[in-house]
């Protein structure tokens, strides 16, 4: 049958096998249908006057348009997808669904609906604005459900679980605590030789280097045979587990990997500068719950490639040395990708939120303290203001500890007002030890004991009185300085005048200073 094409025209009950075409005054667009029974592929065609396909709709109802035509939907009153909540739709090939209830997670009806693919989380780039709260139930700004927590922490990440909430900081993430050099050079991180400038031994231990690619990431050495890897932590530090990457060449050459190898530790600064492969100067073997005696050989692929060995040795060095007896069978050099130093008993980056007790605020001027489940409060009794630290209503019970200072030790004020001790001033059981004693004054009556005498020394002995113009008396009566020289008698042996003189002067000197009565 030929074709027949009209104008503007309806056309209606055409005979099956029978084809129209319908074009606009422009000529521009044609609609081409197919009733022939036997046409089983896209019955309906929209095309051009070219015959190109604009849009099909095939037996089952399966519309497909051109790469790169749109559905161009009204701006008036628009289009719904779904005129009733039974009935059902999905995206990218996904199983169709009903509407979800409301109580579905947000990240469950994108993946349900085929708007995002499954794994890991929603992740919103960019700014989250929850809504506004209310006294109704079920409108919290942010509401988190209590469960279990992460087994390995991941950075950012906020938790809840029970009674407390807990947020994860970058340092220590993941579950342990990787130690690096205190600097990315060759002044913390040494080998026994490099490939070249392009291969520094501290590449492998910067964790900012990538992982996968060519050159500039990685150490190389310049032969395949007995190198010495030293690291400088800074400062003595135990580790219990090595992650390492072994070395490849955008996933090429991973026969270049480091293979056997020993562990060492010291906390010798020349034993870590002497990078001699047979040296072990000062250097101790670890082998303490070693998990194993190789690295292992990385995958055939540019991509990260992690691997860890363990061990059990408790002791802190500052320096480890790594020797490397061989590769994987590369002839001219061998290398690491990664390495890093681990303890995985530190902390893990996890930081629990400190809260106050019940709905009720912190006092302006009161020291918080911590009370029931760690939660903070405050009391009247404990204020600080200024630079003072003010403390009420203590009693035996409750009398603050200051953990610095020194059991049998007297308090005093400090310089500055703080409250110290001193080893040269104790108390035990009933004696005050004071020693080291410049010059000490007394501005009131010093009682001692019944029984209890004044002890001097031996050697040098103790003065009473360094000035004969210092004043002293005895059992009560007025103090006095030194007094005259007592004129010596000169009588002979019949007359006893000046004896008796001089006898009367000391029975008055002695009066004086208390030593006998005055009559």
């Amino acid at each position: 049958m030929s074709t027949a094409i009209f104008n503007n025209i309806n056309v209606t009950g055409l005979l099956s096998g029978v084809r129209a075409l319908f074009t606009g005054s422009s000529d521009a667009i044609q609609l081409k249908v197919k009733g022939n029974a036997t046409q089983t592929t896209n019955p309906f065609q929209i095309v051009t006057s070219a015959d190109a396909n604009i849009l099909s709709v095939s037996n089952d109802g399966v519309i497909t348009p051109i790469d790169g035509g749109n559905f161009v939907l009204g701006a008036t009153t628009g289009t719904k997808f779904g005129t009733a909540t039974t009935q059902k739709l999905a995206f990218y090939n996904s199983t169709p669904i009903v509407q979800p209830a409301n109580t579905v997670a947000i990240d469950d009806v994108l993946i349900n609906t085929g708007l995002r693919a499954t794994g890991g989380v929603a992740n919103f780039a960019t700014t989250l604005t929850p809504r506004t709260g209310s006294t109704a139930a079920g409108t919290a700004p942010l509401k988190f459900t209590s469960g279990g927590l992460l087994s390995a922490t991941e950075a950012g990440a906020v938790e809840f679980n029970s009674d407390d909430y807990y947020a994860t900081i970058t340092t220590g993430a993941g579950g342990n605590q990787s130690y690096y050099p205190p600097g990315q050079s060759d002044a913390y991180v040494k080998a026994t030789s490099k490939y070249s400038t392009n291969y520094w031994p501290y590449f492998a231990t910067d964790p900012t280097k990538s992982l996968i690619g060519t050159t500039l990431n990685s150490w190389l050495s310049s032969t395949n045979t007995n190198q010495a890897f030293h690291i400088d932590l800074g400062s003595a530090k135990s580790i219990n587990r090595i992650y390492y990457e072994n070395s490849h060449y955008a996933g090429l050459y991973t026969n270049q990997g480091a293979r056997n190898f020993t562990l060492w530790g010291s906390n010798t600064g020349s034993a870590f500068a002497d990078t001699t492969y047979a040296t072990d100067t000062n250097w101790v073997q670890i082998t303490a719950g070693l998990s194993q005696t190789s690295f292992d050989q990385h995958v055939n692929l540019n991509v990260p490639d992690p691997k860890y060995i363990t061990l059990t040795t408790t002791t802190a060095y500052r320096y480890y040395r790594i020797k490397i007896a061989g590769n994987y069978g590369d002839v001219d050099t061998l290398g690491l990708r990664r390495i890093e130093l681990q303890d995985t008993t530190q902390l893990n980056g996890r930081e629990k939120f400190v809260l106050t007790n019940g709905e009720v605020s912190l006092t302006s001027g009161r020291v918080p303290f911590a009370t029931t489940n760690g939660r903070l409060t405050d009391d009247a009794d404990m204020t600080f203001s200024g630079s003072r630290l003010t403390v009420t209503d203590l009693t035996s019970t409750n009398a603050p500890i200051v953990s610095s200072l020194t059991a049998g030790r007297v308090l005093f004020a400090g310089a500055s007002k703080e409250i110290v001790d001193d080893a040269d001033f104790t108390f035990a059981t009933d004696t005050l030890t004071v020693t080291k004693i410049a010059a000490t004054q007394f501005t009131g009556d010093v009682t001692i004991a019944d029984t209890k005498n004044i002890i001097l020394n031996t050697t040098t002995g103790t003065k009473i009185g360094t000035e004969t113009a210092q004043k002293l008396g005895f059992w009560n009566v007025t103090p006095v300085v030194q007094q005259a020289h007592i004129a010596d008698p000169t009588g002979g042996l019949v007359t006893d005048a000046e004896a008796r003189t001089a006898i009367t002067s000391i029975n008055a000197l002695l009066a004086t200073l208390g030593l006998t009565a005055a009559s």
